[in-house]
């Protein structure tokens, strides 16, 4: 074999050399991957049965906790979490529905979940209610920054309901993780149905599993082979 010859072969063996172990490199790190993901999957299956445990006495129908996305959520209902009409003050009843709930949910994820939960989001929802002479756009504004004030009130209560010594790990885990949303008429936008609706006015704790970046670069990598 001359020398050119031989340098091409050469050259062209280290290059299948390394297409190989490209190759080899990137299955394994997407089996690593979905590896990672089934164990999303089972965190969220367990933090599921959990949370249905600790709110057997609320009562809630199974649609009320259940897994969506990468996060498990409670969906608590108008009945349940009481605000004065057009206001975002809880009533005795909301109140009481987080002084029950809210110490043994967050003792339950301190001691089982403390690595696995991202973030802890109360969302509020509204109807489509107007004030007397609100435009349509005035009414959007209204209920939302209605939406965003009665989900502040359920952190602050929550919060609230994790002071005192016995409470220092719960309290510092929900201020790590925990924030308000205001989500106003978003659900009720897609929904048909009478505008004073109680079924749309509601909060939703939303307990995200935590994710990673691998997840993320798995897709990307998933895609390219598929070009």
């Amino acid at each position: 074999m001359r020398p050119r010859e031989k340098h091409d072969h050469l050259s062209s063996s280290f290059t299948d050399l390394m297409s190989s172990l490209v190759v080899i490199f990137i299955l394994l790190f997407l089996a690593f991957v979905h590896e990672q993901e089934g164990r999303q999957e089972s965190i969220k299956d367990k933090l599921l049965a959990e949370l249905q445990q600790q709110l057997k006495e609320a009562n809630l129908d199974q649609q009320n906790i259940k897994k969506d996305g990468d996060a498990v959520v409670i969906i608590v209902p108008e009945g349940l979490m009481n605000f004065e009409t057009g206001k975002s003050d809880l009533k005795d009843g909301g109140r009481a529905f987080l002084e029950k709930y809210i110490p043994p949910i967050s003792k339950m994820l301190v001691n089982d979940f403390q690595n696995d939960v991202d973030s802890l989001i109360v969302e509020g929802y509204t109807d489509r209610q107007r004030a007397a002479g609100s435009s349509e756009e005035q009414g959007e504004a209204q209920n939302l920054i209605l939406s965003q004030e009665r989900s502040m009130k359920v952190v602050e209560e929550s919060l609230n309901d994790l002071t005192g010594p016995d409470k220092v790990r719960e309290r510092e885990f929900f201020l790590d993780r925990l924030s308000a949303s205001g989500r106003g008429e978003q659900q009720a936008i897609h929904e048909a149905g009478p505008e004073n609706n109680p079924n749309l006015r509601r909060v939703i704790f939303r307990i995200r599993v935590r994710s990673t970046a691998l997840q993320d670069a798995a897709q990307e990598i998933k895609a390219d082979l598929h070009k």
